[in-house]
Formats: structure tokens, sequence, C-alpha cells
């Protein structure tokens, strides 16, 4: 049995896709629509909260220092005015620059207004199998 990370899992649903960096955006942005599962499947009680400790850092100013971070349904951790901001607060980030690719993995439609359309995914999470969370390598 192969274990992969959850960046590899996610990269698989989308076939690697990787949008083209705005030009006024300091990092790539992608947005992962996830459809037919709600955040509260017992699929994503491993990785649920995944990226949350950077939402605090985000609205608190402290730089984030990760490369490529991913987001899995941080709509579960905000307010209705946070998820608004949430973008932007990352994009202000003095870290930013340094965060290469962000991904959220969201079904929120208050985040989801945050992207372009070419920056947004739809997809069914795979029913479930043989494919293991790695929990531990979040790439």
């Amino acid at each position: 049995m192969h274990i992969k990370s959850v960046a590899q899992i996610i990269d698989d649903l989308v076939d690697g896709w990787i949008p083209e960096q705005g030009w006024h955006d300091p990092f790539i942005m992608r947005c992962i629509v996830i459809r037919d599962r709600p955040p509260r499947d017992r699929f994503f009680d491993y990785i649920r909260d995944l990226g949350s400790e950077l939402i605090d850092d985000a609205f608190s100013g402290k730089i984030i220092d990760q490369t490529n971070p991913y987001f899995i349904f941080p709509e579960r951790h905000m307010s209705v005015g946070e998820q608004q901001l949430f973008i932007l607060q990352l994009a202000m980030n003095q870290g930013a620059p340094q965060m290469g690719m962000i991904t959220v993995v969201t079904s929120c439609p208050v985040i989801i207004s945050d992207f372009y359309g070419e920056q947004v995914r739809i997809v069914v999470w795979p029913e479930d199998g043989e494919e293991k969370i790695d929990v531990s390598n979040n790439d």
C-alpha cells in the first residue's frame, strides 16, 4: 500500500493543476471546491484543521513563514467577516512573497468569491478506498 501526503492527494484530485500567478498577487492562489462531501464528513477527520494555525497568524500580523500552505475548510475557524478578509490578510502578510502558492480547499461561497474563475476547480472527493492520508508529512 502506498501512503500519500495530504498535498499529494489534493494535487492528484486536480491533476497537478497550478493556475498562473496574477500580476498583482504576491503568491499563486488556487481554490479547490469539494462537491458532495461536507467538511464534517469523517473522511476529513485527519486533515480538517490543516492550516488553521496560520489563520490566527494572518489576522494578528505575525509573519507566516510557511511555503505552499494548505488551508482545509478554513471557514470552520473564522467568522463571516474574517472569511471576507482572509485572502487579503494573507496577501498583506510580510511573509506573502515567500508563500509560493496557497491552496484553499473549501465549500464556502464567501471564500470562493475571493478567487477568479481560473483559480477555482470543483472536484468530487474520491470514495473511500485504499488511499491513506499521511498527516505527518504535509508538503
